[in-house]
């Protein structure tokens, strides 16, 4: 069961994602910017400022959640600023990524658990049920 701990990541960025292979699963590091919800958002990278929402300025749930999406769209070669998607991703998951990715993250009453529910269901009906793959990582 999930417990809301009101702590806001705040800088859900490539450089934190730590892939685990074994579990098919993604770790979220770095917490240096992390804080109490509705906090002040300390800092934004320079390097990875399309990753933040523009009106990002309050550290919120949506926040984390805005930043995943942009993370994602940015891993399936898309631009995390513009929610931009090539051509080979799936509209209905494009549309999804696009609407979390690019909604204002102080008013949004998005769900992350409500989110991975709605992508379960499009990954099942877009690839067939879920098999497991073996991830091989480059040396």
């Amino acid at each position: 069961r999930f417990f809301n701990t009101g702590a806001v990541h705040g800088a859900v960025l490539p450089p934190h994602l730590l892939v685990q292979k074994n579990d098919h699963g993604v770790r979220l590091v770095g917490y240096t910017s992390s804080g109490s919800a509705n906090g002040k958002l300390l800092s934004i990278s320079k390097a990875y400022a399309s990753f933040y929402p523009p009106s990002a300025k309050i550290l919120t749930p949506h926040l984390d959640l805005a930043m995943s999406a942009r993370c994602i769209i940015a891993m399936l070669g898309g631009d995390p600023g513009t929610g931009t998607m090539p051509n080979e991703v799936p509209k209905p998951l494009t549309d999804v990524l696009r609407r979390v990715a690019l909604s204002d993250p102080s008013d949004s009453g998005e769900n992350a658990w409500a989110i991975r529910t709605e992508i379960g269901k499009l990954a099942d009906q877009l690839y067939g049920a879920p098999q497991f793959i073996p991830i091989v990582m480059p040396s």
